[in-house]
């Protein structure tokens, strides 16, 4: 099954969220680490939960986890294991889907809407 299948044909689109590490920058978080959106993911995951809020409150379809700079090799770069490295990548997806459901709690009745998440990481190869 499509799972944006319903969005295309109901809507004729799907509509993401918007830039994560932007809209932390507008709430004060300084991105500039090595790890980006990671570092607050380690620090401050209650902030990465509230701006998904923020998304699908505006009127995403569809969240993105924090997951993107949390590649296995650029946190053994800053020193975290890989048992750690695994713990961050499943509270990415945590974070996201409390916030979906805190969401949906929030609404009377969203007809036709459905939410779902994409977790994407980067292939990072190194020379």
């Amino acid at each position: 099954m499509d799972p944006i299948a319903p969005f295309i044909e109901e809507k004729g689109f799907l509509l993401l969220d918007g830039g994560l590490a932007t809209h932390l920058e507008s709430k004060g978080f300084d991105l500039n680490h090595k790890l980006w959106s990671a570092n607050i993911l380690l620090n401050y995951p209650m902030a990465i939960r509230e701006v998904h809020l923020d998304y699908l409150r505006a009127g995403s379809d569809c969240i993105i986890t924090s997951s993107y700079q949390c590649s296995f090799l650029g946190l053994k770069e800053e020193g975290l294991s890989q048992q750690l490295a695994e713990k961050l990548l499943q509270k990415s997806v945590k974070l996201a889907t409390e916030a979906r459901t805190i969401f949906l709690g929030e609404q009377v009745k969203r007809e036709g809407h459905q939410f779902l998440q994409l977790n994407i990481m980067p292939k990072v190869e190194r020379n």
